[in-house]
């Protein structure tokens, strides 16, 4: 397709690499740049007085088949075989789904071993989520997932689905897990279970990662260099 002509002063922004292929492909319109999203890093901070809970899989969002819930629930029923300590908390809107998990998807263990919290504000997530031993995000599709940034500045490790723009947050083996299927998740989970010491050096790495490259202040620099670079070609 051809590519329609930007304006001299319409400049794109995108929020994501993947945000940029998207409107591309769509409206055949470039990007002048991508300036990702930042979180606040104090915010979502270690917090060393909250314990994690040994073997527990956190997450974190509206609970829906779009958000990989249901699969989420699978590996769990398959996890507590060989891990039968493990637990499962989920956070976020949608009481009927929850319901739909227990009556369809969970196992009669799983169910026993699992914790629905409904929906919370953010200042209540933080110090929730630093009890996790692992925050598994098997999400179908992201623009640019907050949360992803929200569960590594907490120093937590991620285990996420392999959709486009997870690699441009998740360096697989290093700050993070990328899984492409149930068989990776229940992999990586077991990996985190049996090797704690290794899991703690990639959950530090995360938080490393999250506050060099997406913390709310290099957001907000990257867009006030933005504005002057675009003040002196007006000029």
């Amino acid at each position: 397709s051809t590519t329609t002509p930007t304006p001299r002063f319409l400049k794109i922004v995108a929020v994501s690499e993947f945000s940029a292929k998207a409107i591309q492909n769509i409206y055949s319109v470039d990007t002048h740049k991508v300036i990702y999203n930042g979180i606040d890093t104090k915010v979502f901070s270690p917090d060393p007085s909250v314990e994690t809970i040994d073997q527990s899989i956190f997450y974190f969002g509206t609970l829906s088949d779009a958000k990989g819930v249901d699969t989420l629930a699978k590996v769990f029923n398959e996890v507590l075989k060989f891990y039968p300590k493990a637990s499962l908390h989920l956070i976020g809107k949608g009481n009927a789904y929850w319901n739909y998990l227990c009556e369809h998807v969970l196992s009669r263990d799983a169910k026993k071993q699992t914790t629905y919290y409904g929906a919370k504000q953010l200042y209540e997530l933080p110090k929730l989520l630093c009890k996790a031993n692992i925050i598994c995000f098997p999400t179908k599709g992201e623009n640019f997932p907050f949360s992803f940034l929200e569960a590594m500045a907490l120093e937590k490790l991620v285990i996420a689905n392999n959709i486009p723009v997870t690699k441009e947050i998740i360096e697989h083996h290093k700050n993070g897990f990328i899984a492409n299927n149930e068989t990776d998740f229940i992999k990586y989970i077991s990996h985190v279970f049996d090797d704690p010491e290794e899991a703690h050096k990639i959950a530090i790495n995360a938080r490393k990662h999250i506050v060099t490259h997406f913390s709310k202040e290099k957001m907000v620099s990257e867009t006030l260099n933005l504005y002057n670079e675009l003040i002196k070609i007006s000029n």
